[in-house]
């Protein structure tokens, strides 16, 4: 089904399906007008549609494929491009016949003519019939509603959920930044398209959104009813007629996912019923609605929070929407540990050992870290008595040691009463060598120095050859009351560390624009300077560069007879994901005018040329 847009009330038909209209104007009407406010036409009942076969603008309206809240929407064509296929929605005769109704229209029609998303199907035309009649031509998108996959296929699946849920915040998301309130949120005014890339779900009927002003509050509407929107969607400040901000849509779309999981909306009832429900209960528990039908707990938690009956105690944007939807529908992590080969699931303890007993990879983790702490506790035990023994008294001092290391003890001069015994001498050593600590004890097992004297530890190839003092002991010498000596050359510097890249504004342009087709260059000028500021954003996400060289990317795009940007090809450069941004914010490109036959191709370079201070 083309374009669905359920049937909300009725009561522009009586028993047998007959409509209510004037014949002048050819304006439906709901409410029992005797005569048509318009031209003051007599308002009649007929079986046909009035509309069908006549043209409304540029369009010739072929059939009526839905009504909604504010009109009746049809499939037509343009007059002279019969391939260029709209929905065209009419707006009722009942809110037509305002002067602010018909102000607003004109006003709110153009801001949602901003719109262009892939999950928004966009305003592309409006205006006004001579007799009076208020027209919407919007993109006519192909297939079938939401509300009708949900009836098709009951619940859906949490991973179909989630892809679906993503694309509907982003289109929200989208309009939100733009200052526009669908407030008629709902699976009916949502189209799925089935495309070989997947499911993509387009939002409709933006066609009388509410516009924020400056401080983010929506003006309220007088006429009675226009801001209630569907009772079952309804936000409780819609149904208070209180100020209604994008979050009201926010509303709609918990109670959107609550039917897309459980098949149901969450209450039931008449629509005075629903709307007291809405505002005063908070929304039944999944498991109630849907018996069988599992969800995670932080996935209705969302639902919860989005279904608040306070506009503040909601979330504040559709985007951080979508990144709770990431963390609620993650599939479970298993408990992680830390060991020496990386992070590993942790072991489900034996039935037959202690349920304290770690693995056998961390126990021999352990026994490792055991053996490495005692081999280092022994080196530096060598390490303490070898210092000790090294630091013997000067030569000058009588006593003679008790034994000298590996050196025979010299034969004791013969004893003589009256005079003292001499001191045999003691070999001296070198004096680098004598008062420098001894080097760092090897930490391998087995390999430490037997011995407390020098010359045990550090042996020469001849006894004879004066030693040459290492580059510690020069620096011990020094430390011990000598002059200090120069470091060592083994502690060098390090090497210079490469530049950090830096964040430089750039100046935007576009350069070499070459137009091929029946559209004129200043057309294409027009349509791409209204997108220079986007390009700018680009480069302020793109990452810092070293290089203060210009950068540039290459485009090539078609225009159409939609006169929007199609087939955008950006080349890669040298800025990561600089091309991707560039290719995303051309496509908002929209000409004046559309070409007369074929399409116009364009080719341009977007130049960024970062600013040196």
């Amino acid at each position: 089904m083309s374009y669905a847009c359920r049937v909300v009330w009725e009561a522009s038909r009586d028993a047998v399906g007959r409509l209510r209209c004037c014949r002048t104007c050819r304006a439906i009407y709901r409410n029992d007008f005797a005569r048509c406010p318009i031209d003051g036409g007599a308002v009649e009942t007929l079986v046909d549609d009035p509309l069908l076969g006549t043209t409304i603008g540029s369009y010739l309206v072929e059939a009526c494929i839905g009504e909604g809240s504010f009109g009746r929407v049809y499939r037509a064509h343009h007059a002279r491009l019969e391939r260029r296929q709209v929905a065209l929605k009419v707006l009722l005769g009942d809110f037509a016949a305002s002067l602010s109704m018909r102000l607003r229209f004109a006003l709110e029609a153009e801001a949602a003519s901003r719109l262009d998303h892939p999950n928004v199907a966009s305003v592309v035309d409006f205006g006004k019939t001579p007799e009076g009649l208020l027209y919407l031509a919007m993109e006519l998108v192909d297939g079938p509603t939401l509300l009708d996959v949900i009836e098709a296929s009951g619940p859906l699946p949490l991973a179909r959920v989630h892809r679906l849920a993503v694309q509907l915040c982003l289109g929200l998301g989208h309009a939100h930044q733009r200052g526009l309130i669908h407030r008629d949120f709902k699976p009916s005014n949502v189209i799925v398209v089935d495309r070989p890339t997947g499911e993509v779900a387009r939002i409709v009927d933006f066609g009388l959104a509410i516009v924020e002003d400056a401080a983010g509050e929506a003006p309220r509407m007088t006429t009675a009813g226009t801001t209630m929107g569907t009772p079952a969607y309804a936000a409780p400040e819609q149904v208070l007629n209180a100020a209604t901000d994008h979050r009201a849509d926010l509303f709609a779309l918990g109670v959107t996912l609550y039917e897309m999981l459980t098949g149901k909306v969450p209450f039931e009832g008449g629509a005075l019923e629903l709307m007291h429900q809405n505002a005063t209960m908070p929304p039944p528990p999944i498991s109630q609605r849907a018996p069988g039908v599992a969800v995670p707990p932080r996935v209705e938690a969302l639902i919860h929070r989005l279904m608040q009956r306070r506009p503040e105690h909601r979330f504040t944007t559709a985007e951080e929407v979508i990144a709770e939807l990431g963390r609620a529908m993650a599939p479970p992590r298993a408990d992680l540990t830390l060991d020496f080969d990386g992070p590993t699931p942790r072991p489900t303890p034996s039935p037959l050992l202690p349920a304290t007993r770690p693995g056998l990879r961390r126990l021999r983790a352990v026994r490792i870290g055991a053996i490495a702490g005692l081999t280092l506790a022994a080196a530096a035990t060598a390490y303490v008595v070898a210092d000790v023994g090294d630091r013997r008294p000067p030569p000058a001092v009588a006593t003679a040691p008790a034994a000298p290391p590996r050196a025979p003890a010299p034969a004791p001069a013969p004893a003589a009463p009256p005079e003292p015994q001499p001191v045999p001498p003691s070999p001296a050593p070198p004096p680098a060598i004598a008062e420098a600590p001894p080097p760092a004890p090897d930490p391998r097992p087995g390999r430490s120095s037997r011995g407390t004297g020098a010359a045990a530890r550090r042996p020469r190839a001849s006894r004879d050859e004066p030693a040459t003092p290492s580059p510690r002991a020069v620096a011990d010498v020094g430390s011990a009351g000598q002059a200090p000596l120069a470091p060592a050359a083994a502690h060098a510097a390090p090497p210079p560390r490469p530049p950090a890249p830096v964040r430089r504004p750039a100046r935007t342009s576009l350069e070499g624009v070459r137009v091929e087709g029946p559209l004129a260059d200043a057309v294409i000028r027009r349509a791409l300077d209204r997108v220079r500021p986007a390009l700018a954003t680009c480069w302020t996400q793109a990452p810092p560069l070293i290089s203060a060289d210009p950068v540039r990317v290459r485009v090539r795009l078609a225009i159409g007879e939609t006169r929007r940007a199609s087939s955008i090809v950006a080349s890669p450069t040298r800025v990561r994901g600089l091309a991707a941004c560039v290719a995303q914010a051309l496509r908002a490109v929209r000409a004046d005018q559309a070409p007369d036959v074929g399409d116009a191709s364009v080719a341009l370079e977007v130049v960024y040329a970062p600013e040196v201070p």
